[in-house]
């Protein structure tokens, strides 16, 4: 009785340490060609992952003709706000491979040591307009601080690559989203994991000895 007991508490706790292993949390990985930051992966979302390019160009250009909501990874101020606020904390940072944050102009389209804008188009406005919410990365030390701004209309055909201080910011779906992620971390156990899994194996081996001795 004892013995199946062994076995029984040996297979429960193997199974909760695969179970409920926590997940390695993903931090964004920044893309630098040649010293310039072009974009980054796995950028955090709401929870959801996201690649990101640095792109000089105009809005028709760069979003499928920018004349359809759907061309636009972010349909509403609040999703493309957040997803703003994500480049500032995520990607606009000084690394070892480079200050992108105290240096602007390291930013893939933008020139100006000073201020370097990534904008992301989120709502079509009357006419051949769109709306944008801007990530603006400023230099160390502020004033003023990096920011999120919410933007007036533009024309689609307005190109960035008139414009020091401006680059556009393309959005899409990470391949690697928070659920591929979890699904990956309960398939490969942690430590800790590993460590509880050997011991629900000890006990299964005990439990066989004891069988054979009997």
């Amino acid at each position: 009785m004892n013995s199946m007991k062994s076995y029984a508490a040996g297979l429960a706790l193997a199974t909760a340490a695969l179970a409920f292993a926590p997940s390695a949390a993903q931090a964004a990985t920044l893309r630098v060609v040649g010293g310039s930051l072009i974009g980054a992966a796995n950028v955090d979302v709401d929870g959801t992952l996201f690649n990101v390019t640095f792109s000089n160009g105009s809005c028709v250009s760069l979003f499928s003709g920018c004349n359809n909501l759907w061309d636009f990874t972010f349909q509403t101020q609040a999703s493309a706000v957040n997803a703003a606020q994500a480049l500032l904390d995520q990607v606009f940072l000084d690394t070892a491979e480079g200050d992108f944050d105290s240096d602007p102009a390291l930013t893939e389209g933008c020139l100006s040591f000073a201020l370097c804008t990534a904008k992301i188009p989120y709502a079509l406005f009357e006419g051949d307009q769109f709306r944008s919410t801007y990530a603006m990365n400023y230099d160390n030390p502020p004033p003023p601080a990096d920011t999120t701004v919410i933007n007036f209309a533009e024309s689609i055909f307005m190109d960035t690559g008139g414009n020091a201080v401006q680059t556009f910011a393309l959005f899409e779906r990470s391949d690697d989203n928070l659920e591929n992620a979890a699904s990956v971390a309960k398939a490969v156990p942690e430590p800790t994991a590993l460590l509880l899994f050997g011991v629900g194996l000890a006990g299964l081996a005990g439990f066989k000895r004891r069988r054979q001795k009997a």
